[in-house]
Formats: structure tokens, C-alpha cells, sequence
């Protein structure tokens, strides 16, 4: 590269024949120009630097997600494991509400002829035919909800695969990046 500079000293324009300030002059002018160009160099550093901040922000970011998707798949399978035992009592209550209703039928009946009795039997009946159906259509939410959570998991499952995959780009983006850092400080340290 060749650079043309014109000094002036006392309103003089240097010539070739002030060759110990034309020396001085050209030792300044390097003296700029390196100077100039480390500025310019530690600016790229610093940025080749941000972008690796951001990338490695990126991947904690990622990796984050990651957990908080296990943790999700962990909270679903123990959402199944408890409603499965809630679903286990529901049953048993549906089993001996069922009894109920046979008992109170039976009730009805002998009852039949006393008004008195006979209505109040089949307010207890109706009472507890509305019992078992309100068990029963909480066993078939608690259903829904299982093949709810066995949803949200399998959904968890495939974003870790797409998680993963992500972190394995950022990585060797990270890695790309370091190198392009590493070379840009030599770059720096190279310059005299």
C-alpha cells in the first residue's frame, strides 16, 4: 500500500532534501497508521466478542428450555400417576354409590303406600343418582385429562429433539465464533 502525506513546518512544504525530518515524518505516519489500525482491529475484536456473548447466550437459553422441558414431562407423568389413583377412588366411590342406589330403590319399594316415607326415599335416590353421575363424569374428565398430560409430554419429547438440535447449531456456531475470536487476537497481537 502506498501513502501519499504532505507535512508543513513553518509554512514549508518538506522536500526529499530534509531527509532526518522526512524520517521523523514517516516514523509518525507509521506510528498513525498502526495506531489507527489496532483501533480499527480491537473494534472488530470486540465485536467477533459480542457476537460469541450473544451465541453463548443463545445456547444458555436453549439449555434452559431444555430443563423446564424435562420438568414438564416430569410434572405430566405425575400428573398421570396421580389422577390415575384418583381415578382408582373414583371407581371404588362409584362402586358403592352404585350400592346406594340399589339400596335405596329397595327402600322405595317397601316404603311404597306411606307418602311421607315414599318421598323422602325418593329424594335420597335422586340424590344419589346425581352422586354417581357427577362421579361419572369426573372419571371421564380425569380421562381426558391423562390423555391431556400424555399429550403435553409427547409434545415435550419432540421440542427436546428439536431443542437438541438447536444447542448442537449454537455449538458449533460457538465453536466457528471462537476460532474467528482466536484469529482476530492474533491479528491484534501480530501488529508492531
Amino acid at each position: 500500500m502506498t501513502v501519499y502525506a504532505f507535512f508543513e513546518i513553518f509554512g514549508e512544504f518538506l522536500t526529499e532534501k530534509d531527509t532526518d525530518k522526512i524520517s521523523t515524518s514517516k516514523q509518525f505516519l507509521r506510528k498513525f497508521a498502526v495506531s489507527e489500525y489496532k483501533a480499527a482491529v480491537w473494534k472488530q475484536l470486540k465485536g467477533e466478542e459480542k457476537k460469541l456473548k450473544g451465541l453463548k447466550h443463545n445456547l444458555s437459553k436453549l439449555q434452559r428450555e431444555n430443563e423446564k422441558l424435562h420438568k414438564s414431562i416430569q410434572t405430566n407423568e405425575s400428573n398421570i400417576s396421580n389422577t390415575e389413583s384418583a381415578i382408582d377412588v373414583n371407581l371404588s366411590d362409584q362402586d358403592r354409590t352404585a350400592e346406594q342406589i340399589k339400596d335405596r330403590k329397595e327402600n322405595v319399594y317397601q316404603v311404597k303406600g306411606n307418602e311421607e316415607l315414599e318421598k323422602t326415599a325418593k329424594k335420597e335416590l335422586k340424590d344419589t343418582e346425581k352422586t354417581l353421575k357427577k362421579l361419572q363424569k369426573k372419571n371421564q374428565t380425569m380421562h381426558k385429562n391423562i390423555a391431556k398430560y400424555k399429550s403435553n409430554i409427547d409434545t415435550a419429547r419432540r421440542e427436546i429433539q428439536l431443542n437438541l438440535d438447536q444447542q448442537s447449531i449454537e455449538n458449533d456456531a460457538i465453536k466457528k465464533q471462537m476460532g474467528m475470536v482466536r484469529s482476530v487476537k492474533n491479528k491484534l497481537g501480530n501488529i508492531n
